[in-house]
């Protein structure tokens, strides 16, 4: 199990708290004495978990507009036109036999065919973005190629 990690202010209020009531238990304090140092401690630790959380909100909408800027720049949402999805089936089966396509260019190939993203066959096959790119780039040329020797 994870322990996880607890700030220091809040580890030092606990701390303190715990204290408090050791120190005021030793001595024989009132009870009232006790609950409203109790309740002083509450009312800080509230209010530093509200500062916390509200740096955590700023963080994630930065994050969030960051991730949205990035998607509009590389338009992430739309597949790129490329001339694998233009051949019809029939050339297909016409290229498979020619070009002579390694297991993972086929892979490449049912995806792009299947409207996905260069980020999204990245993800899948655990490449990086302008690798999929490259490899995508390969594939046409072993296409041309192809067309240019018939």
């Amino acid at each position: 199990m994870k322990i996880p990690k607890i700030p220091r202010k809040i580890l030092g209020m606990i701390l303190l708290f715990a204290g408090i009531v050791f120190i005021s238990s030793y001595y024989h304090h009132s009870i009232p004495v006790i609950l409203a140092s109790i309740a002083i401690y509450v009312i800080h630790l509230t209010l530093m978990l509200t500062d916390i959380t509200t740096v955590l909100k700023n963080k994630i909408s930065l994050l969030r507009d960051k991730i949205d800027s990035l998607a509009t720049e590389k338009q992430l949402d739309k597949p790129i036109e490329i001339k694998l999805e233009k051949i019809d089936n029939n050339e297909w089966i016409a290229l498979l036999e020619k070009c002579n396509f390694t297991d993972e260019e086929l892979k490449i190939i049912k995806m792009r065919r299947r409207g996905w993203t260069h980020l999204n066959i990245a993800v899948e096959l655990k490449y990086h973005e302008r690798s999929i790119s490259r490899k995508i780039k390969k594939i046409e040329q072993k296409i041309e190629s192809h067309y240019h020797n018939a």
